[in-house]
């Protein structure tokens, strides 16, 4: 370009006034959105950009004059990166196209060697402290870990990207890419993503417009880097608006094409453009109101009655069959996938699967791929039903322990049960190997969820009797009220919530980080929980007992880490995010000062033995006036100390391994 030309520019950015900052409108107000006056209709009247594609009515219409944003100067050029941004966009499609023979089923992805990230929030999390917070000791008290997930979700955000200073606001699909990328675009999402719906999309309608670009968005991913970085904000902003668009009008979007679509955003928050992470529990109840509104969860005992019929079905009645069993999938997959999201989230699950929903598909041997993602259909809705039934038995009163106890030993005895029909699947099946791998992996993170969230309700119950103070000894024994049918039940599912948890560690190593970078965000938020559950027993077997847990646990941590991190294709991916959180609580692990930490389990351990020995002398006083010893005392004999029976801190591991997880939150020396 001569000089000439861009001299004019210049001179205006330099003598242009400041713009004055102005409200929003009512509308974008009220929703927290981003408020643009980008054009005036012929009669004068201003409306914003978002008002007038939704077809809502703007403030700004009935606003003075004065109260207005100014309009944009006609005279002032778009920035000269956007100029040359949509310069270069034909000829970058041209330069980079995507061939569709690149997409076959055994496509090996290159992903970066490693993602630093920005730093994990562990430190700062904007939010008030719980009132009686259950969080462990080296982590933030402002994340509530009585909901795992959300406490994991909360730490692994990042920073949220401004958006880009030349916003195009397209229209359509088309408008962003020709329909050849657009067909490459939706081949790579059914290679590499719709495995894990396990069922095909469903394009009955004649506009499937919304799937279609829902599709794109996700699969924008493997696009080049340059390509990426021009296609990937605008098909995001294009999504975000047809999602304001559903909120203020979602008669309009009565489909199954929503449907799949909200479950596809719910598992896969679109990358590589600007903006926060997705809220995915507010999308798939937005697809569960949807769906109960077109009645798909009665699909399912319409398909059995149609299925179990004395008349032979002509031509027209197997095309109603096959409709059917489309619907009834999908309703399925639905509710195993907000399920999934509400695991570790504090609150249940809207949609609820029928009888029918569980006996549509039979637990068999698949012969072909369509049998087997039917097959992984039923067993995720038996692992979710079962981590359902654990999950909801509380404990309120001493008097239910028994009660409670057989309500979480039964669920953790049906996931049991599952893990035998699940374990052949991934060396016996040809097709979707990877797909069981995980499916085991799932079930050994829903009974991770189980078993903690049964160790925290018994801390919970006898919160008033033994207090929360770490300093306090009487803490140390708390454990021992809770023996269900005679059985000390907390210290054997704390060894188990361990073992299980390196389990899931295991399994995750041993995926490919290409196969592993198209997994559900969610499961990386279930992995990192595990990993922390490991750390957080580290720091408790050296704060409490005065001696490191032993195994192999920093290893499969740090080859976890890297893993995950291989596994990204940006800087805000979900493998990258949750690898920040288990690398920034490992590397306080290894920078705590490991012999202060024995040598409060030694004072801890001391302190205990004197208030014993005191106990002591008082229950031999009431024995030989009552005959008999209170049950107060002899639980607070220095059998329950947590170094009791040792020469050494800690002692034998197994045999004293008294309180385990979840550690009450305190004030900690460690910091963050």
């Amino acid at each position: 370009m001569p000089p000439s030309s861009s001299t004019p520019s210049s001179s205006l950015k330099a003598t242009r006034p400041r713009k004055s900052k102005v409200q929003a409108c009512s509308t974008c107000r009220k929703q927290k959105s981003r408020c643009e006056v980008l054009e005036t209709n012929s009669a004068g009247v201003r409306k914003c950009h978002r008002c007038t594609v939704l077809k809502a009515t703007c403030s700004f219409e009935s606003d003075t004059p004065s109260t207005l944003p100014p309009p944009p100067p006609s005279e002032e050029p778009p920035p000269a990166n956007a100029l040359s941004a949509l310069a270069i966009l034909p000829g970058v499609l041209a330069m980079h196209r995507i061939e569709s023979h690149a997409f076959d089923a055994n496509m090996t992805v290159n992903v970066p060697a490693r993602f630093t990230g920005p730093p994990s929030r562990i430190a700062s999390v904007n939010c008030t402290p719980p009132v009686k917070p259950y969080v462990w000791t080296f982590v933030s008290p402002f994340v509530d870990w009585s909901a795992p997930m959300v406490a994991m979700q909360e730490l692994a955000k990042v920073p949220e990207v401004g958006s880009s200073s030349f916003v195009i606001h397209d229209e359509c699909l088309e408008h962003i890419l020709p329909q050849s990328e657009v067909d490459n675009l939706l081949s790579t999402f059914t290679v590499h993503y719709a495995p894990w719906l396990n069922f095909n999309l469903v394009r009955n309608a004649p506009d499937h417009a919304f799937l279609d670009l829902v599709c794109c968005t996700i699969a924008s991913r493997y696009l080049d880097s340059s390509t990426r970085f021009l296609i990937a904000p605008r098909l995001q902003n294009l999504t975000r608006d047809k999602i304001a668009e559903m909120a203020f009008n979602p008669a309009g979007f009565q489909s199954l094409d929503t449907v799949q679509a909200l479950i596809i955003l719910a598992w896969w928050a679109p990358i590589c453009g600007f903006g926060a992470q997705g809220d995915g529990k507010m999308l798939i109840g937005m697809g569960v109101t949807i769906a109960m509104n077109m009645r798909l969860n009665e699909a399912s005992a319409r398909a059995i009655k149609m299925r179990t019929g004395t008349l032979p079905l002509n031509s027209m009645d197997i095309a109603e069959y096959e409709n059917t069993m489309n619907r009834a999938r999908i309703w399925i997959v639905l509710t195993n996938t907000e399920t999934m999201l509400c695991i570790g989230s504090g609150r249940p699950a809207v949609s609820k699967r029928s009888k029918s929903d569980m006996e549509l598909f039979p637990i068999l041997s698949p012969n072909t791929v369509e049998e087997g993602r039917d097959l992984r259909i039923r067993l995720l809705s038996e692992v979710f039903d079962a981590t359902e039934q654990g999950l909801q038995v509380e404990l309120t009163r001493r008097e239910d322990i028994d009660a409670w106890h057989d309500g979480v030993s039964a669920s953790l005895a049906s996931m049991e049960s599952l893990v035998q029909l699940i374990t052949p699947l991934p060396i016996v099946c040809a097709e979707e190997k990877f797909h069981y791998h995980i499916l085991h992996c799932v079930v050994l993170c829903c009974r991770q969820c189980v078993l903690y969230n049964a160790i925290l309700n018994c801390r919970k119950l006898l919160e008033d009797r033994y207090p929360l103070d770490p300093a306090s000894p009487h803490q140390w024994n708390w454990f021992q009220d809770i023996q269900p049918h005679g059985v000390n039940i907390v210290p054997l599912w704390g060894k188990e919530s361990i073992r299980n948890a390196e389990a899931v560690m295991l399994f995750t190593l041993q995926c490919d980080p290409a196969c592993l970078a198209t997994s559900p965000d969610i499961l990386f938020a279930m992995i990192a929980f595990c990993g922390g559950i490991v750390i957080a027993m580290k720091f408790f077997m050296l704060r409490k007992l005065g001696v490191e847990m032993p195994g192999s646990g920093d290893l499969l941590l740090d080859q976890m880490v890297d893993l995950m991190s291989r596994a990204s294709i940006s800087d805000n991916h979900a493998p990258i995010r949750y690898a920040n959180v288990v690398r920034n609580m490992l590397s306080t692990w290894r920078k705590t000062d490991k012999a202060a930490l024995v040598r409060e389990a030694w004072r801890l351990h001391h302190d205990f033995q004197q208030q014993s020995s005191t106990a002591g002398q008082t229950g031999s006083h009431n024995k030989s006036e009552c005959g008999s010893e209170s049950s107060v005392d002899s639980q607070n004999r220095g059998a329950g100390s947590p170094l009791a029976n040792s020469q050494s801190p800690g002692g034998d591991f197994w045999s004293e391994f008294l309180q385990t997880i979840p550690v009450p939150q305190f004030t900690s020396p460690l910091g963050f």
